[in-house]
């Protein structure tokens, strides 16, 4: 018989504005990752969700063989031009990681210039982000984490000796960018304790990092920094951002010091640049526009806003995400109605026009346009029945052709696609993306699976996921639910689901998975739900909110205690998250995060199944979040269901590394829902 673990109780009261919280699991909380009475709690959670998995691996042993065989015997990315290479990736189907090469043709002998795999060996976690070649092509840096915590080391690798530089920049975010002459690397450091990425570097290559200069500090623990370089490769931007504010310095490659800044911050005006031939460009949504305007200026006068010139006024119903300049054309990624598309513009003539896609539902965006002198553009498209492929289209012939395609192996022959619009509790229209394996079977008889986020504003789209083919085999309904909290349908949208509008997300999710049973998709008896990160949070309140609705939900590194964690100042990422959040030690945000944070919500109730998951060195949510949620949940609900928690020993937010560990821990989310139908 399967010991359930009991985690103790140890009283400890949290007071705030007169306010007493008692919280009986506060003790799970080590920042050491050290203490023993804790790690051996989690080992046991661990061994009992293992124990779990061992009744059920029928089920995850056949859906990962299926996982499995989806990996092609070589997967290569499209392979991108820069500074006379092109530069590339590949994986083998018998690697865990990625390959990186170079050649100088397309078709030519490929050089291999890094290998992750070799990095990798031995290590129980390794996650490389941001490989760059240098702009005289012979430097590599690439930026290293090796437990999870994204705290990344930047190594520089000579590429005609195959041999590591003594450079080793620790404490950063992984964010670089080359100097003009490859002689410096910019990066950012960040905070030792809260994460953020507040300062931003000059590496002199050859030096010791003791040695860097300092090239810009943010003192504004509500924001954070990021970089960014211009369309013409001729001058980097640093960005200082929080939710709906930031501000931008440029500066020239070949003189990294030289930093000037365009406009200061404002409240609610958020700003994006490029530079392309000494003409500045700017996507501003300024005087309380929602969607975004594009505008232009002669690049000496980019810190004068009363000089831009516009280019494409905002529209109530478009929204502006990103934009990419060529010689004669502007392409800007948008959104209309809930769907992406993309909006090409003649600078000449000033006419634009979309690009056409016929599907109801689908995924577009611009990718691998290096070279703005091109006279054609890139874009990727893909959607929940179609493999992604990238398209090379021709600005003047409009003549489209494929120049890449995803190799993955599965079948997606008979797999249907609808788009539905469902009216939440307030009357809100809710797009609804659905896919399922038509069958003939009866659509209400088939188990469905909800997926939402609906934070940030970040969207989720219709994109293609082999991850869930063998799940519609198994004859489910797959629904991704477009809550308010992300864009989908404009900077409004987001703007519905965030701070005191939090539980609209909530409620759209919850009215949704109704919405779609009433119109006859899925089984009453069979409906089950899943989230990730603040898409966990999610997952929590709807647990809340309407347990007996779902049967199953897999709560992913699950954000669940969200009042303690915004009134803590040390936790990675708190302060910068007040404006999505709100501010707790004010008092009417703290009243309102309360009456939702699922943690403090939790109470006697029929809980679903649940299945919890999470990694010891998540920066992002950290693990004593759900660790203590999972204990008081067991210890308040009144069902007999199941409650598990996957807590990996080692590895971050994004679980553990390599493609092995990567199909497992997928194979076993979806042996979960498998494993509770019709049981």
């Amino acid at each position: 018989m399967k010991t359930i673990p009991k985690a103790k109780k140890v009283k400890k009261v949290l007071k705030k504005h007169n306010d007493k919280r008692i919280d009986n699991y506060f003790w799970l909380r080590d920042d050491s990752r050290k203490n023993k009475e804790v790690l051996n709690y989690l080992k046991s959670e661990r061994k009992y969700h293992d124990e779990w998995l061992k009744t059920k691996s029928n089920i995850s042993n056949r859906y990962l063989k299926k996982l499995n065989g989806y990996i092609p015997a070589k997967d290569e990315s499209l392979r991108v031009e820069r500074n006379g290479f092109y530069y590339f990736s590949e994986i083998l189907k018998k690697n865990e990681y990625r390959k990186f090469y170079r050649s100088k043709g397309k078709n030519s002998k490929k050089e291999l210039i890094l290998d992750i795999n070799q990095l990798a060996k031995s290590k129980k976690f390794y996650q490389v982000s941001s490989v760059s070649p240098s702009k005289d092509n012979h430097l590599l840096a690439f930026a290293e984490d090796t437990n999870g915590r994204r705290e990344y080391t930047i190594k520089i690798k000579d590429i005609k000796t195959g041999e590591n530089l003594k450079d080793k920049i620790s404490g950063t975010d992984g964010q670089f960018i080359w100097s003009e002459d490859s002689k410096n690397i910019i990066y950012i450091k960040r905070d030792e304790i809260t994460l953020m990425s507040n300062k931003v570097f000059l590496h002199k290559i050859g030096t010791s990092q003791s040695k860097d200069i300092l090239l810009y500090e943010e003192n504004d623990y509500q924001f954070h920094c990021s970089l960014g370089i211009s369309r013409d490769r001729e001058y980097g931007f640093i960005y200082s951002s929080q939710t709906n504010s930031n501000e931008i310095r440029l500066f020239p490659l070949n003189d990294p010091s030289s930093l000037k800044l365009i406009l200061k911050r404002k409240k609610k005006h958020k700003y994006f640049v490029d530079i392309f031939h000494n003409t500045f460009y700017v996507m501003t949504n300024m005087n309380g526009q929602d969607n975004f305007s594009l505008k232009y200026s002669d690049l000496s006068v980019c810190h004068q806003h009363k000089k831009w010139k516009t280019i494409l006024k905002e529209n109530k119903k478009r929204y502006l995400l990103d934009f990419e300049i060529f010689k004669n054309h502007i392409l800007l990624d948008v959104r209309e109605n809930g769907l992406p598309q993309i909006l090409k513009i003649n600078s000449k003539s000033g006419s634009h026009e979309y690009i056409k896609f016929d599907e109801s539902c689908y995924d577009v965006s611009l990718a691998g346009n290096n070279d703005p002198k091109a006279d054609y553009f890139c874009f990727a498209y893909s959607s929940l029945n179609k493999v992604e492929t990238v398209y090379k289209e021709f600005l003047v012939s409009k003549r489209r052709s494929t120049i890449w395609k995803s190799k993955v192996k599965c079948k997606t022959e008979g797999l249907k696609v609808e788009r539905l619009i469902l009216k939440s509790r307030d009357n809100t229209k809710i797009p609804a993306s659905v896919v399922y394996k038509d069958n003939g079977a009866p659509l209400d008889k088939k188990p469905v699976l909800f997926y939402g986020y609906g934070s940030y504003g970040h969207i989720i789209d219709a994109n293609f996921r082999s991850s869930i083919i063998p799940l519609l085999e198994e004859n489910f309904i797959f629904v991704l639910a477009h809550i308010r909290g992300g864009s989908e349908m404009g900077k409004y949208w987001y703007e519905d689901g965030r701070m005191h509008k939090k539980k609209n997300s909530f409620y759209d999710f919850i009215d949704v998975t109704q919405g779609c049973l009433k119109k006859g998709f899925g089984d009453k008896d069979n409906v089950f739900a899943m989230g990730g990160s603040a898409g966990g949070l999610l997952m929590g309140a709807i647990a809340n909110e309407a347990p007996e609705l779902y049967k199953g939900i897999l709560a992913a590194v699950p954000f669940m205690d969200v009042v303690t964690t915004m009134l803590d100042e040390s936790i990675p990422l708190t302060t910068f998250e007040y404006d999505e959040w709100g501010n707790p030690n004010n008092k009417k945000d703290y009243n309102y995060m309360k009456s939702y944070s699922p943690y403090d919500n939790l109470s006697n109730l029929p809980y679903p199944n649940i299945l919890v998951t999470s990694s010891l060195y998540d920066s992002q949510v950290q693990y004593f979040e759900p660790a203590k949620y999972v204990a008081k949940l067991r210890d308040l609900s009144t069902s007999n269901n199941e409650i598990l928690f996957r807590i990996n020993l080692i590895g971050g937010h994004g679980g553990l590394s390599g493609k092995t560990s990567v199909l497992k821990e997928t194979s076993e989310d979806y042996t979960f829902f498998i494993s509770l139908v019709n049981s």
